[in-house]
């Protein structure tokens, strides 16, 4: 005995799905670049910079001490405004990684000779400020875990970067 079986194919069913997966999938892209289509700022923090003497008048009383340069890059397609320059410093890890509130809490009210805040920062646009690195603050990089930030205007979060600072060979 054989059997034979027949396939019926139901044009209307096939086309149905196959639109509610292409409209799903629309969907679901439509969502990612919504998500997408923000600034996104990427920090960089370079401590032991100094200021070389004979630069200009502009800089004159700074030679020879040590800056932290910050450095904010819009990577993102949308532009925002940088509104704070800040530092976090935290007595361990275990501390940060649950989340609890920083041993130290810090603004930097003038962040150097550049552009001060607040500062509107275009999508592709850098900003770039300083933190005077004193005694101090090497001493928080070295005892524990500092970090360096910024707040700006279309996020609630901060952006931060963590702050090592060597000993300079001098």
């Amino acid at each position: 005995m054989t059997t034979t079986v027949t396939f019926t194919i139901n044009w209307t069913l096939a086309i149905a799905v196959y639109a509610a997966v292409v409209s799903t999938v629309v969907v679901i892209w439509d969502i990612v670049k919504w998500n997408l289509s923000a600034p996104r700022l990427r920090i960089n923090a370079v401590p032991n910079m100094e200021v070389m003497p004979g630069l200009g008048a502009v800089y004159a009383g700074l030679a020879h001490q040590c800056f932290v340069s910050v450095e904010v890059v819009n990577v993102g397609n949308k532009k925002t405004t940088l509104t704070h320059l800040f530092g976090r410093y935290y007595k361990s890890r275990p501390q940060r990684v649950s989340r609890r509130k920083p041993t130290r809490l810090f603004a930097v009210l003038n962040p150097g000779p550049g552009p001060g805040l607040p500062f509107e920062l275009e999508a592709g646009a850098r900003w770039i400020g300083s933190i005077d690195q004193s005694p101090e603050l090497e001493e928080l990089s070295r005892s524990g875990l500092l970090f360096v930030g910024v707040y700006h205007t279309m996020s609630k979060r901060a952006t931060e970067q963590r702050l090592v600072i060597q000993l300079s060979a001098e």
